[in-house]
């Protein structure tokens, strides 16, 4: 694992109390309690105004100085492992007649502490992450970037009404692709996101503690990240960067106009390019995701075209809709 960074170190990651205090008073109230029955109401005391010099004043800065010790790797391995600890809950997803089984959703809820520290490095780092990930990337510091993504998708079809949308699926995105891979991604990164790989490195251990009522039960977390966490949506794009880095290069030189365009919330990323272009890409673009431990499920990719001119690409809902002369539905 890399070194810690100690508090003289440039890349030592600091956090301000006063802003700390500012997110304790955002924390959102009646969430889910954690593992050790912690609820974000006990942290919510951090962000009241306290007089100077008070003890309560000198309690926040702890809280702080502890985040910055969480954050740059200075704490014993037990505790990150302790933090990855999550409890179970199960939620239902429909209503069931008197009698039935019903469905349920199990839902891992994670540590306050946890979830604090996280999102504070992320705003820290958002900036930084928004440069590098982006233009493709806007899932990590950009505003209103859902609504920016799809306006640029139908702007691009407006303008070229002859290309296709092709929306990529992965398989259990963020828990299966290559931890390993992902710190080589911290080398080719700027130095204000370097500088997390000591503290990622600690967090991410080989499993995690889940509990239940009546238990407790090792949940073995070896690939990718755990999602829920704040930093989980950064890592899983660092990770992806270079494959939509790929598609885009793959699908100008397949389409050749130069007006393809790859777009990307986190793991859902959408393709707009001529339909030739998408069908040639697409077997290679699968091998080399399953190559860095991801599978690109292309029976649930959906391309959508708001032509007819569907006929080479090889999503058999595009060739039913070319044969019958038909538009599919847009699907971006």
């Amino acid at each position: 694992m890399p070194a810690a960074y100690g508090e003289d170190h440039p890349d030592f990651m600091r956090i301000d109390h006063s802003q700390l205090a500012e997110d304790c008073r955002a924390l959102k109230r009646e969430k889910a309690a954690a593992p050790n029955g912690g609820r974000n109401e006990h942290y919510q005391l951090f962000g009241c105004t306290f007089p100077t010099g008070s003890r309560e004043e000198r309690a926040l800065k702890d809280l702080a100085f502890f985040g910055e010790c969480y954050l740059n790797a200075l704490l014993p391995p037990w505790y990150y492992r302790l933090s990855a600890a999550a409890r179970l809950v199960a939620l239902l997803k429909s209503e069931c007649a008197a009698g039935e089984t019903p469905q349920v959703r199990p839902v891992a809820v994670g540590g306050i502490e946890r979830r604090l520290f996280c999102a504070t490095v992320v705003k820290q780092t958002a900036p930084h992450f928004a440069a590098w990930l982006g233009p493709h990337q806007v899932a990590v510091g950009v505003s209103a970037s859902a609504e920016k993504l799809a306006f640029g998708i139908r702007a691009v079809l407006e303008d070229r009404p002859d290309f296709a949308v092709w929306k990529l699926d992965l398989k259990n995105a963020f828990n299966e692709f290559s931890r390993a891979l992902l710190t080589q991604r911290f080398a080719e990164a700027p130095p204000p996101i370097r500088r997390l790989l000591p503290f990622v490195c600690a967090l991410l251990g080989p499993s995690a503690p889940l509990a239940t009522d009546a238990t407790w039960a090792d949940f073995a977390s070896v690939e990718g990240t755990q999602q829920g966490c704040p930093l989980g949506p950064a890592l899983f794009c660092m990770w992806f960067k270079p494959h939509l880095d790929w598609l885009l290069g793959a699908l100008r030189e397949k389409g050749g106009t130069g007006a393809e365009v790859v777009g990307a919330i986190m793991d859902d990323a959408a393709a707009i390019a001529p339909p030739q272009a998408i069908a040639a890409v697409q077997a290679e673009l699968e091998r080399r995701l399953h190559l860095d431990g991801s599978t690109l499920q292309l029976k649930k990719c959906q391309c959508g075209t708001p032509t007819a001119h569907a006929r080479g690409c090889s999503s058999p809902r595009m060739r039913r809709c070319a044969r019958r002369g038909t538009t599919p539905r847009h699907t971006a």
